[in-house]
């Protein structure tokens, strides 16, 4: 090696760490790759006592250039697996399955076809040349048996993903679509069936829930319910900005009950409230993570998840954050033609309070044709499933946590554009029509898992909605703002009234709250 390439490796290398260590210096999960003072395209993730853990690596990033490293635009594969040490090991497969297996521990000025991994499979031995570093690559193992792994460099080897499957299930395709800040007032700005054609002709033959409100109005905890069907005392998702926030500690969440019962689970999300960091890789064979990744390149890695494993029932979680915010710089092409000259004025708007805002044409003209956006990309997506799946062999739910603050001028963080979100499911056995029943988010997941054949093998406070067979439906639903050094706020309303309440006393750092002094309001709705 020259002096001049070794000089100039060792300068990659020494900006790369640079890169790392300086990213790394954040300790919330919402910066995920680079939180708690890691690097999680290295470090691993919730490990275990066995050696297993979380493993994230590159997924579609070519990174020839280390100078340009900016971790949290890289879009991650992430899954269960172990590191092992350079030469040569032995992995047993118990059935035709496909062996992700990465190289790692290799430096950024090197990381692209220079490797190789010897893969033994009975008498049967091929060296695999020119391999990337830190990427997972497949291995299609067909035979069962020892499969015996060496490499000149460390190995990340995950757990093996059966290309078939010992049971099989009713309800093959298992979907939810969770689209970020998609509030169910917006019925009142746009015609159903005209402006979002895709979305009301799939869902049609389903049941449509107006009546469902978050649990809160932010999405760490409006989420956090939906996955775990517990209020948000209970799931825990309140923190803000703190370390030990994540979900799924104690309790069973949505994904875990369909990998126990042997489905593939899947996993495309872009949120940074939703991130790996909080605990959503739990539950997931595979998680394809990005901060922001837009629709169109979520629904490739589905495409090319579910064509990969075409013997196999899924599980998979898509989320939308299109309509949460505008992703890059500047609105999408479609969505800048579709408005007025004038809705093309970006100036940030002054609300009431800097969280509380008011209602602005412009920002829901933007909305709208966003939405128009995403309806259009779904019915891509749902005449790929409606040509790989028979109608009674899907499950799809669409769900959302909160809505957008600009539609009305009702005031309060936990306002009814805030705090009303659709809820609408489509599958086997569910019948077709329109329910003005009570839900909260917690309902969710016990209706999900009912419409399934299930029940849920936890306490939890969410409860099967009274229109597909469970109790009488809700008199009332609550949803809380409960973030630590700051009020509490919760808000009950029913068909006539809504009870507003606001603590003077911020809620201390373990989520207790002291209501002594609180304020309270009785208002008439409508």
């Amino acid at each position: 090696m020259s002096i001049r390439s070794f000089l100039s490796k060792t300068l990659y290398r020494f900006i790369h760490r640079a890169i790392a260590f300086r990213d790394a210096r954040y300790t919330i999960a919402k910066w995920y790759p680079t939180c708690f003072g890691k690097n999680f395209f290295y470090d691993p993730m919730f490990p275990k006592p066995d050696g297993q853990a979380y493993f994230a690596k590159y997924h579609g990033e070519k990174l020839d250039n280390p100078l340009t490293v900016n971790f949290k635009r890289f879009k991650t594969d992430i899954m269960q697996a172990r590191r092992l040490k350079a030469g040569r090991h032995t992995v047993h497969v118990t059935t035709p399955s496909a062996l992700p297996v990465a190289l790692t521990g290799i430096g950024p000025h090197e990381a692209t076809g220079l490797h190789a991994i010897t893969v033994q499979t009975g008498e049967r031995e091929l060296s695999l040349g020119g391999l990337a570093s830190d990427r997972y690559y497949y291995l299609p193992i067909l035979v069962p048996g020892p499969v015996v792994l060496s490499a000149d460099t460390d190995l990340i080897v995950a757990n093996p993903l059966p290309l078939t499957q010992k049971k099989s299930h009713p309800v093959r395709m298992v979907m939810t679509i969770f689209i970020d800040n998609f509030g169910w007032d917006i019925l009142d700005h746009l015609n159903w069936k005209k402006d979002l054609p895709n979305l009301s002709r799939f869902f049609a033959s389903g049941m449509i829930f107006d009546q469902c409100y978050s649990s809160s109005n932010w999405t760490l905890a409006g989420v956090g319910s939906i996955v775990s069907g517990q209020s948000l005392s209970h799931h825990n998702m309140f923190h803000n900005d703190r370390e030990d926030a994540f979900v799924g500690d104690g309790y069973k969440i949505l994904p875990e009950y369909f990998q126990d019962d042997g489905y593939l689970t899947l996993q495309v999300c872009g949120n940074v409230r939703k991130s790996p960091g909080y605990g959503y890789v739990k539950g997931y064979d595979r998680t394809v993570y990005r901060n922001d990744i837009p629709l169109g390149e979520s629904l490739e890695a589905i495409y090319d998840h579910v064509r990969a494993f075409p013997e196999r029932d899924h599980f998979v979680w898509l989320t939308v954050m299109d309509a949460h915010h505008t992703l890059a710089a500047v609105p999408d092409i479609t969505n800048q033609l579709q408005v007025p000259l004038e809705t093309h004025d970006y100036t940030k708007r002054k609300g009431k309070s800097p969280r509380v805002l008011g209602a602005d044409a412009r920002s829901v003209a933007r909305y709208i044709q966003e939405l128009k956006r995403v309806d259009f990309y779904l019915g891509q997506l749902f005449a790929f499933l409606e040509e790989r799946f028979k109608s009674d062999e899907m499950l799809v739910a669409l769900v959302s946590d909160h809505g957008p603050g600009f539609l009305s001028d009702s005031p309060g963080l936990l306002s009814q554009q805030k705090t009303h979100v659709p809820f609408i499911l489509r599958g086997r056995d569910i019948p077709a029509g329109r329910t003005d029943e009570f839900l909260q988010a917690a309902d969710i997941l016990p209706t999900l898992l009912a419409a399934n054949g299930w029940k849920s093998a936890n306490e939890i406070d969410g409860r099967l909605a009274e229109a597909l067979g469970g109790p009488k439906g809700r008199d009332f639903v609550l949803s809380e703002i409960k973030i630590s050094g700051q009020p509490y706020l919760a808000t009950i309303k029913d068909w006539t009234f809504e009870f507003n309440l606001e603590s003077v006393i911020p809620v201390d750092d373990d989520g207790r709250i002291n209501l002594t002094g609180a304020k309270a309001e009785l208002l008439q709705r409508g």
